[in-house]
C-alpha cells in the first residue's frame, strides 16, 4: 500500500485495542510498547505486527531503554 505508515503505540493501560485494529485494516505496519504486567491481556495480536514489553511497573519505566528501542 502507497500511504500505509509505521505506527509506534505506547500504552500504560489495556486499551485501545479498536484502534490498533482499524491502523492495521488500513495497511499499517503497527508496534505495541507496553507494561510486562500487561502481557496476559488479550490484545488483538494478529492486528500488532510486534508487541515489546517494558520492564517494571508503568510509572518506572527505564526510559533510557523505551528510546533506545524506538
Amino acid at each position: 500500500m502507497k500511504n500505509s505508515k509505521t505506527i509506534v503505540c505506547v500504552s500504560n493501560f489495556f486499551k485501545g485495542a479498536d484502534f490498533l485494529i482499524e491502523l492495521k485494516k488500513l495497511g499499517n505496519k503497527v508496534y505495541l510498547i507496553t507494561s510486562e504486567k500487561l502481557r496476559d491481556k488479550p490484545w488483538p495480536t494478529e492486528y500488532i505486527d510486534e508487541i515489546f514489553y517494558m520492564e517494571g511497573q508503568d510509572t518506572d519505566w527505564n526510559l533510557e531503554h523505551l528510546l533506545l528501542g524506538l
